[in-house]
C-alpha cells in the first residue's frame, strides 16, 4: 500500500476537527505505522487521546513529540 502521508494527515485533521475522533485516530495511527516519527501526527494523536481521557496512551505520543521537537513548549504543557 502506497500511503500519501500529507493527504491522509489532512483527512485526519478534518475528521478531528469535525469531532470524528475514532476516524481521526485511525488515520493518525495509519500514518505512524508508515512514518513513526511524523512530528505533527504524534502531537495531534496525543491531543486527541487526551480529549478521550486516555492519559497513559497520550503520554507515549507526547513524549515522542518532545523527543522530536524539544523546543516546542506546548508539548511540555500538554504532558503536565
Amino acid at each position: 500500500m502506497n500511503l500519501d502521508i500529507n493527504k491522509v494527515f489532512q483527512q485526519a485533521i478534518f475528521q478531528h476537527q469535525k469531532g470524528e475522533l475514532k476516524k481521526a485516530e485511525h488515520l493518525y495511527r495509519s500514518i505512524l505505522k508508515v512514518q513513526k516519527f511524523h512530528k505533527a501526527t504524534n502531537r495531534n494523536l496525543a491531543i486527541l487521546l487526551l480529549s478521550k481521557s486516555k492519559f497513559s496512551d497520550s503520554e507515549i505520543f507526547l513524549r515522542r513529540s518532545i523527543e522530536l521537537e524539544p523546543d516546542y513548549s506546548v508539548n511540555y504543557y500538554n504532558l503536565g
